[in-house]
């Protein structure tokens, strides 16, 4: 009797392992593959505002924190206006630097809810090369890093995540290194976030319903089988 319950308990540990696979986050080299129904919050406030960290911003039913990890402000700034660069002119930008501590900051982007793929376009505030470092967590796990340099010739950076499995993405980390002058460090401008969250497929169990009901079924046919040998006796 003692060996059915084990193997019970050893099934009920086997399908529950199967129910929770690892997140499996790639990397999106570019904006078009980002999915076209994504969602794109877009900076609010006016061209420059300081902006006190944590800053959230709603949008498709999902809530985004950003916060400056080592400052307690940065700034809002209008591309063409307070801001030059690669950014079409207009587009609604988010700078890491302080005002008042004249310092950038690595930026954290954080959802409320986990997303299933995230992407948003950098600038380095001086002309040299800069090294982006972005890392996407799933709750406290850091899942996938990506390093890329943007030259000091200028253009945009991206910074893409997708998780090929489910919407685990809950945060991403990004930082910067200036070639030239590390005053410059963690200095660059964000643009809008767009992230994605599909729909969960109808009519597929959760792993964890599963695994209970196999259980509980196991359970039924063993509690028959002994009230049978019970009779039987």
């Amino acid at each position: 009797m003692r060996n059915v319950f084990s193997s019970l308990a050893a099934l009920a540990l086997a399908l529950g392992a199967v129910g929770r696979a690892p997140a499996s986050i790639v990397q999106l080299p570019s904006p078009g593959d980002l999915s076209g129904s994504d969602t794109t919050a877009i900076y609010t406030g006016a061209d420059g505002d300081v902006v006190a960290s944590p800053y959230t911003l709603t949008a498709g039913g999902n809530t985004l924190t950003f916060t400056a990890t080592t400052g307690v402000q940065f700034l809002r700034v209008d591309q063409g206006t307070s801001w030059s660069g690669d950014f079409p002119d207009g587009t609604k930008l988010l700078w890491s630097l302080d005002p008042d501590a004249n310092t950038g900051s690595p930026m954290s982007i954080s959802f409320a809810s986990g997303v299933s793929e995230v992407g948003l376009s950098v600038q380095p505030d001086h002309i040299a090369d800069t090294t982006f470092t972005a890392t996407a967590f799933s709750g406290t796990t850091a899942e996938l890093t990506i390093m890329f340099t943007v030259p000091g010739s200028g253009g945009l950076g991206f910074i893409g995540f997708k998780d090929t499995v489910d919407s685990s993405i809950t945060s991403i980390l990004i930082s910067s290194v200036d070639s030239l002058d590390s005053s410059f460090n963690n200095d660059f401008a964000m643009g809008p976030v767009t992230f994605g969250n599909p729909p969960t497929p109808p009519g597929i169990p959760e792993p964890s319903t599963f695994a209970i009901a196999s259980v509980s079924t196991l359970g039924m046919f063993l509690g028959g089988y002994l009230r049978r040998k019970r009779t039987a006796a």
